[in-house]
């Protein structure tokens, strides 16, 4: 595909380049396959992108992104937790030093910790003016905790933070304020997020490319390798949906939806099923790459395929995600540049 970025004609491919089978030795190296796939992806990704094949669908028009370097907002962050105090430890100490952005509120939502390393943390926190504590005394039910917490919050922008993440750039917070409250079109605001060994972990998230299922786009990619490609890692986007781990959304849109589904997606895509619902209401979904965090993922609760109980709620919410978005079975921005147009303004009252 690289070597026919230039349109000449192909007649027939001779060989068949790669095939995956199953079984066999090939089949234990799952890892392996992970990794080729991903690459592959990325691949298919750069050359539609850069080629600008549209795949019969309509040209995309380029959203004008308006940003002032001086965002005004304040923020609510919420961070939902239990227990694993040294990782809630290193999340809140990474916003408190390194954030340059300061006009921001932290809610420790805490759900049903008991060990007292935990105790101590939180008393150690409840001293910072910032920073409040609630309890969440239910079991784990994501969507559940945020629209309750999300109620009480005083604020128009809350911010959803997974607790195993750890702030990068200095900027982070202030860029996506400054996204969000100069752009009132734009429903969802997400940033980059890496693993520690600085692969990534999200970039964006496309739809009905992995069983009809939502995927990472360059997931497990390492960043520093997939720069040179065109689209989201380079830019200001639009995309379907971002994580959940990291997402800046207004409160009164939030509402407006229905919140996260907290019947039929108690813990998984609750995230990307709101941001379709942000995307039919005719608001904008944001990924930005200008900005990052580290992203540990599940290190609280798990990967919920490699526990039987868990796997089982999991096969029944991607059942139900798969069901109720079938309309978006292919991705709408499947072959399409969505890169932004970004506009520097000192004008924007």
């Amino acid at each position: 595909m690289r070597r026919e970025e230039n349109f000449k004609p192909i007649n027939r491919v001779q060989k068949v380049i790669y095939i995956y089978k199953e079984f066999g030795l090939v089949y234990l190296f799952k890892n392996y396959y992970k990794y080729a796939t991903r690459m592959f992806l990325a691949v298919i990704i750069s050359f539609f992108r850069h080629a600008s094949i549209f795949l019969g669908l309509k040209k995309y028009k380029k959203l004008d992104i308006i940003l002032t370097n001086n965002p005004i907002e304040k923020v609510t962050i919420i961070i939902p937790f239990k227990d694993t105090h040294d990782v809630l430890r290193v999340c809140v100490e990474s916003i408190i030093n390194k954030t340059e952005y300061k006009n921001y509120e932290i809610i420790l939502v805490n759900n049903q910790s008991i060990l007292p390393e935990t105790k101590k943390l939180l008393e150690d926190f409840g001293k910072i003016p910032n920073i409040k504590i609630l309890d969440f005394n239910e079991p784990f039910n994501y969507a559940r905790l945020h629209n309750v917490i999300i109620d009480q919050v005083n604020t128009e922008f809350v911010l959803m933070l997974n607790n195993d993440t750890e702030v990068v750039s200095p900027d982070w917070l202030g860029h996506m304020v400054d996204i969000i409250q100069n752009n009132p079109n734009v429903g969802v605001v997400g940033p980059l997020l890496l693993f520690h060994n600085n692969t990534v972990q999200h970039a964006g998230i496309s739809l009905g490319t992995r069983y009809g299922l939502p995927y990472h786009i360059y997931e497990g990619l390492p960043y520093v390798g997939i720069k040179s490609l065109p689209g989201p890692v380079q830019t200001i986007c639009e995309v379907s949906a971002v994580t959940g781990a990291c997402t800046l959304t207004r409160k009164s849109l939030y509402q407006s939806l229905g919140g996260l589904d907290e019947n039929n997606l108690k813990v998984t895509f609750n995230d990307i099923d709101f941001c379709l619902k942000v995307y039919d209401a005719r608001y904008h979904n944001i990924f930005t790459s200008n900005v990052y965090l580290y992203h540990y993922e599940s290190y609280t609760r798990g990967l919920d395929y490699l526990q039987r109980e868990k796997s089982h709620r999991l096969a029944i919410e991607s059942n139900y995600f798969m069901k109720k978005w079938q309309k978006y079975k292919i991705d709408m921005f499947t072959g399409l540049d969505t890169r932004c147009k970004v506009i520097v303004s000192n004008n924007i009252q």
